[in-house]
């Protein structure tokens, strides 16, 4: 499947402010693809290195789960699967290396690898990308959750 924007990918629970993928190029069972693009009216650049702003790595971390969870998720949408979680929570991130900054405008295009998928986990080997030049990259932990955990 390709090509997935924003209104497509509602079966993440994330909203604005802080559903950062923009859209889901590709995905299957093995990988996803994904594309985030941070506008400059993004809040967080306001105080995060004012007069050099650049995208936090926390957050270059949660587009990037976000992009795996959703190919994930669209994927076994696909296959109807009935066992399906609802969504997928953040539980981990190794091996994290932040390669380039990330600009204000920029594009991040990211790519995950699914390493592991069962038993209400999931391992992943993600990637971001600016114009070709890794960006970011790290191995996360997800867990599977029926359904959204309400407050």
């Amino acid at each position: 499947m390709n090509d997935m924007d924003i209104k497509g990918i509602d079966f993440l629970p994330h909203r604005e402010p802080f559903l950062f993928l923009d859209r889901l190029i590709s995905y299957s069972k093995e990988d996803s693809v994904g594309q985030v693009t941070f506008g400059v009216e993004r809040d967080f650049f306001r105080g995060h290195f004012p007069g050099h702003p650049i995208v936090p790595g926390v957050i270059l971390l949660e587009a990037m789960c976000q992009s795996a969870a959703a190919g994930v998720l669209a994927w076994r949408r696909d296959q109807n699967e009935k066992a399906a979680p609802e969504i997928l929570l953040f539980a981990g991130a190794d091996n994290v290396r932040f390669r380039r900054q990330v600009h204000p405008g920029e594009t991040l295009v990211t790519q995950a690898t699914v390493l592991r998928l069962g038993h209400g986990i999931g391992k992943f080997h993600v990637r971001g990308s600016v114009d070709g030049v890794l960006s970011a990259e790290a191995d996360l932990t997800c867990m599977e959750q029926k359904e959204p955990t309400r407050c």
